[in-house]
């Protein structure tokens, strides 16, 4: 080196020594302004010097000695220390043309610190005073720390600029033709404008996505987006909060950042981006992420400077890898396109926000530019979540339109089904109704031996329960989640639930079980709901008790649930086997797992569904001490009236007294509670003798005994003390009605009864309805219907001067012969018709007291022709005629129809005898001494 220089020419030493003094003077080459240069970036031709005490002036840095202490900017990065209380920047422009050159000065960011600017042409002497002012900020929309510098003709232009109370930031210098600087000032404006314009796009979408698919995720879209639009308004100055400064560095925008990420997590967690495989795990995993995130905007404000740095330097990282594993995990596990796409959408935003955050680390883009691509990434991430949340909306719809064809195309079936079952039932049942019929007629011939009378018993019992075998298959085939919409009409609850009892007679009698129905008289007489259903209900809940129950007796307990109108509870207990575990659990939904061998879980769960269907509850409970085992449940009906008996019903039972004789003291109770309702006062006897010292004692007090209700299971036969209370009051002018219940395969001949007196054999179960029915009648009453008007020209008060005119339009030749036998054996006069046409014309030409309708009749239907039958009685002005209809479908869905189309009574096949004979009484006060 030393040779080198040497060997170097004087005039040249003499050159470098002057160029060293000179650029000691002035600092760096002056930049050469040329008019075709629209921006340039001052950061890497500018000279720093770091005014650590803050104590120097301009006067100090514009002279020789500190000028010599300015050093370039190391690669154009100017990184500011907050340590160091003001920097001093200098940089010089050379103007050569003839005119003055204008430019317009910027520093990034906005929220750098306080900028004081200063100038100096070179064809000024001593130092540089001129104070160059900002821009006036009401011409922008955003803070900017703008200057508008000129440059003489011919001359160099020092500038200064002084910057003090700043932070740790990255700033850069530009230089810009006015034209330029405004051009891209509207342009960071425009795309800013652009961003959030896309941003509410989405906002308003998803909240209109939210409405239409109820899909909580749109919210967390929504949050999401708001967060940006906040973030990135803050960020670039639009709008100003105290306190807050728009850093990216700063509290502020770390709690941005952190809730943006949260809503991330919180996607992911509800998409769910993980599989079933170890879902617990992933859970926790989620809720690990979630907690650091909300514990790192709680503790946000505490952070400032390079802590928010490292802070974001972590959390970034280990959220959204931790997003990518939990996707590549779900995805190899299910291979779903949607977390396919979630993982590629994911990985690409992660490699972007990368990427714009190294480029601005190395220098590459400034603050502003970082924060433009921090907006595409934040639209391309909400965009992209959003065309999953539809891509996975629609898939869900596809599954549940096919769904919901499904069960179109299954309800078709089933009611298929039905009708199948129906037809069926009514082949089946038509048969076994002349067999029934037939042997019942029988019963009544006096040639038979006790043989034959075993015989014709054992194929009565044998019908019966082939008849309930077919009871229970129809209500079960019935039953379908896809068909499980309830029907609301009007209905008795406690003729509803005497009607589902009156299937359990035969049932009842062969197992010797009593079979007692607690009705509360505190229920509404008139509810609304689906009787179908509620069948069902009751059906199955008895079913069960038979299944379990081993003795005593099964006790149908139905009273109000609470004082909410409507709400009924439902008790079925029963003495016997426990309910298991896995019955137990067939009671609830969410643990069913039915076994196709196990028939008690089956229906167990059809329970369960029932009352979940009618917004109940269910349960079990068993009492060890009593072994009492109970099956509980609640539904809900509505109220269509509250009105109980009629005033003219209350009056006639009103004051009576009966007498129950029964050693099962649960069903006194039970007849107790249900009679005293009505206004009656009722006694118990437990025994023969108790009970004659009740009927003695009324009769000293002048207050005889009107009822007297006896079971024929009492230890001295309830015949022999119906024969001792005949024998009582034999010489008393006030006999009272002795009532005989007894199983249905109970047969009494008529001499004895009448022999006893006993006016009627009630058969088990007694259900209210029935029973006040019953007592009703014996006090010339209509029970069954109170509201009814019998014409005043038929009088059937005195059977023995009154014979009955019937009707009867049946197409099966055996079931005609049945039906003409049991009329004839209760001394009524039949006309046969063999289809609804022929049976039509007979009505039109003739009055009749009863008419008898099949349902399936060739040419006319019963249907049409009760319709047509009511249609001429109301243009003839003719007085209402009792039509019964007789089916053999007992599926609820038809009756209803029946009823509908003008009968009065639905009688399912085999109808026998005493349940005619009853209902005739009912209907038209005829009674004689087979009923």
């Amino acid at each position: 080196m030393r040779n080198s220089v040497s060997m170097l020419p004087a005039g040249s030493l003499l050159w470098l020594i002057l160029l060293s003094l000179f650029s000691a003077r002035l600092g760096a080459a002056p930049l050469l302004l040329d008019e075709r240069q629209d921006r340039l970036d001052l950061s890497h031709y500018a000279q720093v010097l770091e005014d650590r005490s803050g104590d120097w002036q301009i006067a100090d840095v514009d002279n020789r000695g500190l000028q010599r202490s300015f050093r370039p900017v190391e690669n154009g990065d100017l990184h500011l220390d907050k340590r160091v209380q003001r920097y001093w920047f200098r940089f010089s422009l050379r103007n050569i043309s003839g005119e003055p050159s204008k430019r317009i000065f910027e520093i990034r960011p906005a929220y750098l610190g306080d900028i004081t600017v200063y100038a100096r042409s070179s064809n000024d002497s001593g130092t540089a005073s001129q104070l160059i002012p900002a821009l006036p900020k009401e011409e922008m929309l955003r803070p900017q720390n703008v200057m508008a510098l000129t440059v003489p003709p011919h001359s160099d232009l020092h500038v200064f600029v002084l910057v003090e109370n700043h932070g740790d930031y990255r700033s850069s210098i530009g230089l810009y033709q006015q034209s330029e600087f405004f051009w891209l000032s509207s342009y960071y404006d425009a795309f800013n404008a652009l961003m959030l314009g896309i941003l509410c796009s989405i906002l308003m979408y998803c909240v209109i996505a939210f409405v239409v698919y109820k899909e909580p995720l749109f919210i967390n879209q929504v949050a999401f987006c708001i967060l940006v639009a906040l973030s990135q308004l803050t960020s670039w100055g639009y709008i100003q909060f105290p306190l807050i400064t728009p850093s990216p560095m700063s509290p502020t925008m770390l709690a941005f950042t952190l809730a943006i990420l949260l809503t991330e997590v919180i996607f992911a967690q509800r998409f769910p981006i993980y599989s079933g495989v170890a879902a617990s795990l992933w859970k926790k995993l989620f809720r690990l992420l979630t907690a650091l995130l909300i514990l790192g905007i709680v503790l946000s404000p505490l952070l400032q400077g390079l802590y928010v740095v490292i802070t974001l330097s972590l959390v970034m990282p280990i959220i959204m890898l931790s997003l990518i594993v939990a996707a590549i995990n779900g995805f190899f596990v299910s291979t779903s396109r949607l977390l396919f796409y979630y993982l590629l959408a994911t990985a690409a935003l992660l490699a972007s926000y990368l990427t714009a955050l190294l480029a601005f680390f190395l220098g590459l883009i400034d603050i502003y530019e970082l924060n433009l691509a921090f907006a595409v990434i934040a639209v391309a991430s909400a965009a992209s979540r959003i065309a999953l949340l539809i891509a996975r909306t629609r898939k869900r719809w596809h599954k549940q339109y096919q769904e919901a064809q499904r069960v179109a195309v299954v309800g078709e079936v089933n009611r298929a089904k039905s009708d199948i079952l129906s037809r069926i039932t009514h082949e089946i049942r038509t048969p076994i109704s002349a067999i029934v019929g037939v042997t019942e007629l029988l019963e009544d011939s006096s040639s038979l031996t006790t043989a034959q009378e075993e015989y014709l018993r054992s194929l009565q019992r044998s019908s019966h329960e082939l008849l309930q075998l077919l009871e229970e298959a129809g209500q079960a085939a019935r039953f379908s989640d896809s068909d499980m919409e309830l029907r609301s009409q009007i209905m008795s609850f406690p003729e509803l639930v005497g009607d589902a009892l009156a299937g359990f007679r035969n049932l009842a009698a062969e197992r010797d079980l009593e079979l007692i129905a607690d009705i509360s008289p505190e229920l509404p007489s008139q509810l609304l709901g689906d009787p179908s259903r509620i069948r069902q209900l009751l059906i199955h809940s008895v079913n069960s008790a038979f299944e379990h129950s081993e003795n005593g007796f099964i006790l149908l307990k139905i009273h109000p649930a609470s004082p909410r109108p409507g709400h009924i509870h439902i008790e079925v207990s029963h003495r016997g086997r426990p309910f298991d575990a896995e019955e137990r659990q067939a009671l609830y939904p969410a643990k069913q797992e039915l076994h196709e061998n196990n028939v008690l879980s089956t229906r167990f769960a059809i329970i369960s569904r029932l009352v979940s269907l009618m917004r109940g509850q269910i349960s079990v409970r068993s009492a060890g001490n009593r072994d009492l085992h109970t099956l509980c449940m609640s539904i809900q009906l509505n109220v269509a009236s509250d009105r109980s008996l009629s005033e003219h019903s209350v009056a006639l039972l009103s004051g009576k007294r009966l007498l129950v004789v029964d050693s099962n003291k649960t069903f006194c109770e039970v007849i107790n509670k249900q009679c005293s309702a009505w206004g009656m006062t009722v006694f118990s006897a437990a025994s023969e003798q108790a009970a004659i010292a009740i009927l003695r004692n009324q009769r000293l007090l002048q207050a005889p005994l009107d009822f007297i209700l006896i079971d024929h299971r009492q230890p001295e036969n309830g015949l022999h003390l119906a024969h001792r209370i005949a024998e009582e009051n034999k010489d008393a002018a006030d006999h009272p009605s002795i009532l005989l219940l007894a199983h249905a395969n109970i047969d009494y001949d008529q001499d004895v009864l009448r022999q006893a007196r006993v006016q009627k054999v009630l058969s088990k179960p007694l259900a209210s309805s029935a029973l006040r029915s019953a007592l009703l009648g014996e006090s010339r009453f209509n029970a069954s219907n109170p509201n009814r008007q019998i014409d005043p020209q038929t009088d059937y008060s005195d059977a023995a001067t009154k014979t009955l005119q019937c009707l009867i339009a049946e197409d099966n030749p055996s079931n005609a012969l049945v039906l003409k036998r049991m009329l004839s054996n209760l001394e009524i006069e039949v006309q046969h018709a063999e289809n609804g046409q022929q049976a039509l014309n007979q009505f039109l030409r003739t009055q009749f007291d009863l008419v008898i309708l099949d349902i399936e009749m060739p040419v006319m239907d019963g249907l049409e022709t009760a319709r047509q039958m009511r249609h001429f009685e109301n243009e003839e002005g003719r007085r209402r005629t009792p039509i019964f209809g007789l089916s053999a479908n007992a599926l609820d869905e038809q009756r209803d129809n029946y009823l509908n189309s003008g009968i009065d009574l639905h009688l399912v096949k085999p109808i026998r005898q005493w349940e005619l004979a009853e209902a005739i009484q009912r209907w038209t006060g005829y009674t004689h001494h087979k009923s």
